[in-house]
């Protein structure tokens, strides 16, 4: 179970891996300890799914999400920290950390400002650790009360590690587009796409899901996430995809 669990504490070089993710996302403390202005509205979801096989074939797969979420009159702020890990005969097979931090200044009933933190560490797709910070124009497509979308672009700054120690640090261009129809009161389908353009390197991240409730705080939630990475080493695959079953616990 040291295999599916990992230990976040473990040293990486001179640096934790917990020490990494406090550098790299300041603005998600400043945003949790920082007194709220007027009046907010806080929300948290709380995602798990977990496999384990027995017998002549040993495998664990953890899969848990966490976001929290911030809204007031103008303000919007998002937080989010994935974790996803893998086993089987006692090897780890998949491994990926990945947190993330949006703030969002609307400044009419449609359009909007972004700003975006966020890294990844992915150990079996060749990426040692990424991160990356973005400016965006952001404007509300559709705001209806069944369907609303969303469409954002603006530059960014990307630094990858690579597992081969090869260190890459580019302009970006980041594009992303969110839709989420809620047909009944109890189902909803989000769909989000996610491009980032750099010199040499296109990454993008296609999420589609299925949220039905169960009661005013549980949930269950079916989801295809694909990636994709256009610069990898002769190896590794391009693109890779994950079909995932998670109870969502929501908390107002």
């Amino acid at each position: 179970m040291a295999l599916l669990f990992p230990n976040p504490y473990k040293s990486s070089g001179s640096t934790t891996i917990v020490t990494k993710y406090f550098l790299t996302f300041p603005a998600i403390v400043f945003f949790i300890v920082l007194p709220a202005y007027g009046q907010s509205e806080w929300a948290a979801e709380v995602e798990l799914g977990m496999i384990l096989t027995a017998g002549n074939t040993r495998s664990q797969a953890l899969n848990s999400r966490t976001k929290i979420t911030r809204s007031q009159t103008r303000w919007r702020h998002t937080a989010r920290l994935d974790i996803f890990s893998s086993a089987s005969q006692g090897r780890t097979t998949a491994e990926r950390y990945a947190a993330d931090f949006q703030a969002d200044r609307r400044t009419s009933t449609a359009n909007f400002f972004s700003f975006n933190l966020n890294y990844e560490k992915n150990r079996f797709t060749g990426i040692r650790e990424r991160s990356g910070l973005a400016v965006a124009y952001g404007r509300r497509l559709f705001d209806q009360p069944a369907v609303v979308a969303d469409v954002e672009i603006g530059p960014g700054f990307r630094k990858t590690r690579r597992t081969n120690a090869q260190v890459d640090e580019v302009g970006t261009l980041r594009t992303r587009f969110h839709l989420r129809w809620q047909p009944y009161n109890h189902a909803t389908l989000t769909h989000e796409d996610l491009l980032e353009a750099g010199e040499d390197t296109v990454t993008s991240k296609s999420t589609t899901a299925f949220v039905l409730k169960i009661n005013n705080h549980l949930a269950m939630k079916t989801a295809l996430e694909i990636s994709h990475n256009s610069n990898v080493a002769p190896d590794i695959r391009k693109t890779d995809s994950q079909t995932s079953l998670t109870l969502v616990y929501t908390m107002h």
